[in-house]
């Protein structure tokens, strides 16, 4: 990490800010077309951050 200067941080948060703005967009964008299909989003992701914590906590105990 001693080769990562001042300005490879600012691109890297700038590229984030601008990626994220850009999925949102789409992700409106997509929305407005087929909303139905989003309803239950929230579940999934939910799910994921389960599964994703479950396995990172069995990792340390075992």
């Amino acid at each position: 990490m001693g080769n990562i200067g001042t300005g490879h941080w600012i691109f890297a948060g700038v590229f984030v800010v601008v990626f994220i703005a850009i999925i949102t967009a789409a992700y409106r964008k997509d929305f407005k077309k087929v909303g139905v299909h989003y309803r239950h989003v929230w579940i999934i992701l939910l799910i994921i951050l389960i599964l994703y914590f479950s396995i990172f906590y069995l990792n340390k105990i075992i």
